[in-house]
């Protein structure tokens, strides 16, 4: 869109598009910024999320870990569980997501009074995603588990435990609007903050509700989904205070005033953020499908793959905090103006994506056998899990590389193009391969668990492919603009 009066008054956007008719469709930046700079600006934002997102891993991790001494009916139930909520919690994550960007580009824009306007904005389509989401959860888990050969039992206690994490769909949607809202301002530490505090009162409260202490009945795998709910809550009123009182946060006014409803700014919101979401929903989806799938053979198998399924995501999170770091400092050296900025923030989000997701991932494979004890003592549970770990191995392989291209289509807010990719490898072929491989006879034999784990690995590969050409792309062909909306 064409820049409005504000912007033209701007005397260092006005130079900015002279130099560009100067130069013509080619833009280029004199910065000479030197790449440890780059890596230390990055690891400011990267560490902070990081921590946050681990802790919020660790949560499932815990209830895993809680859930499986209760025995295998409890551990299904909360895998089973998170097949559904999970995934639809990531539409309204995804508004959020694409809130970081934007308000990292009012930032380089120097435009920060506008910021706590596009978050009262961003108000209207994720109230209205977290309450579709909700009617969801309370009608499609009970009529999709009724198809499986599950026990009754299970059925009952996953059924029970998502319609508790309903009540926490509201506050966890406000939290991740207010952080990812902080995050586009790069303050990042009360994500790290919050996520200890989570992960602190995690164990406690599971213990009293899953097994039954201080007068409360035990609860099992629901007392997981109230332990949830309650920390859900609270991650909400520990990021409202920082918003309020935090001196680097407070000037913001994140929905701390009202703000006049703007529907252009809604529909920029809505136009950046639902590609995420959709694109989030398919890839985990995709992921959380082939968990429910597993029913169908068992709930051993279904047990095994929630074990293999909390690695992979713990360690998925470092790619997520690379990309999301990345993202936040592509966008603002954007509408700063400097593409050469741009350049150096992929470079550095390579080298500190490299350098922390390979040692991990060797790492976790060498001592596969010692983390499948923490989840359990089941030596036929113990040797269905273990082989799934060489494909948790291949993830980590390509994990580097999919975090960065991630963070580029993110910062340029290439979202459709990224949603587009989502939807074409991850359902049009992952869901055929998958069925093919795990459930019929078309490549000579069932592969069941093995075979849908296989198909997961290979579209993983398939997207990382596809981001690092889009990726190139835009870089290549990206013409120097400052966006109003």
């Amino acid at each position: 869109m064409r820049a409005n009066d504000k912007e033209t008054q701007n005397p260092l956007k006005d130079n900015d598009m002279n130099s560009q008719k100067n130069q013509g469709s080619t833009y280029s930046s004199s910065y000479k910024g030197v790449l440890k700079n780059e890596i230390f600006q990055q690891l400011r934002l990267v560490i902070p999320i990081l921590i946050g997102q681990l802790s919020t891993s660790l949560l499932g991790l815990i209830d895993t870990v809680m859930a499986s001494s209760l025995g295998i009916s409890d551990l299904a139930a909360i895998s089973l569980g998170c097949s559904f909520w999970i995934p639809l919690s990531l539409l309204s994550i995804g508004i959020c997501l694409g809130l970081s960007p934007i308000v990292a580009s009012l930032l380089g824009q120097n435009e920060p009074e506008d910021i706590p306007k596009y978050a009262h904005n961003a108000l209207f389509p994720l109230m209205i995603i977290t309450l579709i989401s909700m009617i969801a959860l309370l009608v499609l888990p009970r009529y999709l588990l009724g198809l499986t050969d599950l026990e009754p039992e299970i059925i009952s206690k996953a059924t029970s435990y998502i319609n508790l994490i309903v009540l926490a769909f509201p506050g966890m949607s406000l939290y991740h609007l207010m952080k990812n809202t902080a995050e586009g301002v790069m303050v990042a530490v009360p994500t790290m903050i919050i996520g200890i505090v989570s992960v602190i009162l995690n164990i406690p409260l599971n213990y009293i509700f899953m097994y039954g202490k201080l007068g409360i009945p035990a609860m099992g795998a629901v007392g997981c989904g109230v332990a949830t709910a309650i920390i859900t809550w609270t991650a909400f009123v520990i990021i409202l205070l920082f918003c309020r009182y935090s001196g680097k946060l407070k000037e913001f006014h994140i929905l701390g005033r009202k703000e006049v409803t703007d529907f252009a700014i809604i529909k920029h919101i809505f136009k950046i953020g639902f590609p995420i979401s959709i694109a989030l929903l398919i890839e985990n989806f995709t992921y959380y499908f082939f968990g429910y799938a597993t029913a169908h053979i068992g709930s051993s198998y279904t047990a095994a793959h929630q074990i293999a399924s909390i690695v992979s995501v713990m360690v998925f999170m470092l790619p997520v905090a690379v990309s999301t770091a990345e993202a936040i400092r592509i966008s603002n050296n954007l509408a700063v103006g400097s593409k050469s900025k741009a350049i150096l923030s992929v470079k550095a989000s390579a080298v500190i994506a490299h350098a922390m997701i390979i040692p991990v991932g060797l790492c976790i494979f060498i001592f596969r056998h010692r983390i499948i004890d923490f989840f359990t003592d089941d030596p036929n549970l113990h040797a269905l899990a273990a082989p799934l770990f060489w494909a948790v191995l291949a993830f980590q392989v390509q994990d580097s590389i999919f975090g960065v291209g991630l963070g580029i289509l993110r910062g340029f807010k290439d979202t459709k193009n990224l949603m587009l990719i989502n939807f074409a490898i991850l359902w049009c072929a992952s869901a055929p391969l998958g069925y093919l491989v795990g459930f019929t006879d078309f490549f000579g034999r069932k592969y069941g668990l093995y075979g849908l784990w296989g198909v997961i690995v290979f579209c993983y590969w398939s997207l990382t492919l596809a981001f690092a050409v889009r990726s190139i792309y835009l870089f290549r062909h990206h013409k120097f603009r400052i966006y109003r909306y």
